[in-house]
């Protein structure tokens, strides 16, 4: 987390760990293969899915070590301190994440209903980003409940990692294999139309050949 001495947020790497670093790469390998998978859809919806994936995964590596919703969840506290309900912040937090859930679950279901045509590994692509936008969003919420659940760990190994890298993997896996599909697609298309022109010039010079030999000898050579 960005933050200074005060505690309030200031632009710095915000996870410079490891796992850190980890993360943002693999925010980048997504990235990467969301726009392979966008320059390959051809069917509308899919692009622009793959598209909007690649553009809000980018904004996430960055957030990644720029904590940026940290900055927003300040801005929130120095509105609450100057408006006086500061004392109140925990129901404006239950309110919101009230909403968060809500509306999570309602857009997940817009996006499954969707996206039902689509093929099961985009499917797949679209709910793992549901899931990691999900727990960016309530992670930055700042609920006290939620911190400490996050922040726990098991036998050294933080519920955040879990949390972030686990839809992440899954993302990648989903668009690897979509892109896979497309690539042997392609090669199996190409291979297919090699040799249907292969055969075509067999053909061809099959018949070419035939009358020669019929003209030279008067008749046609036995079957």
């Amino acid at each position: 987390m960005a933050v200074g001495a005060e505690g309030r947020w200031e632009p710095a790497i915000g996870d410079p760990t490891v796992v850190g670093w980890v993360t943002v790469g693999l925010y980048v390998v997504a990235a990467l293969l969301a726009l392979r998978c966008a320059r390959r859809a051809s069917a509308p919806l899919e692009f622009r899915f793959w598209a909007v994936a690649t553009v809000v995964l980018i904004l996430l590596g960055f957030n990644k070590q720029l904590d940026l919703q940290t900055l927003i969840v300040q801005i929130g506290r120095d509105v609450a301190f100057r408006q006086g309900w500061y004392d109140r912040r925990r129901d404006a937090q239950a309110l919101l994440i009230g909403l968060l859930v809500a509306g999570g679950l309602a857009m997940t279901g817009l996006l499954y209903w969707i996206s039902r045509t689509l093929p099961a590994a985009t499917r797949t692509a679209t709910a793992a980003l549901v899931l990691l936008t999900a727990f960016i969003v309530l992670r930055g919420v700042s609920f006290h409940h939620v911190d400490q659940i996050v922040g726990s760990n098991i036998e050294g190994i933080r519920y955040n990692w879990i949390l972030e890298i686990t839809p992440l993997a899954l993302f990648i896996g989903a668009a690897w294999q979509r892109r896979a599909r497309w690539t042997a697609g392609t090669s199996g298309g190409a291979r297919h139309a090699g040799e249907t022109a292969a055969l075509a010039r067999r053909r061809a010079a099959g018949g070419r050949g035939r009358p020669d030999r019929i003209k030279a000898g008067g008749r046609p050579p036995p079957a």
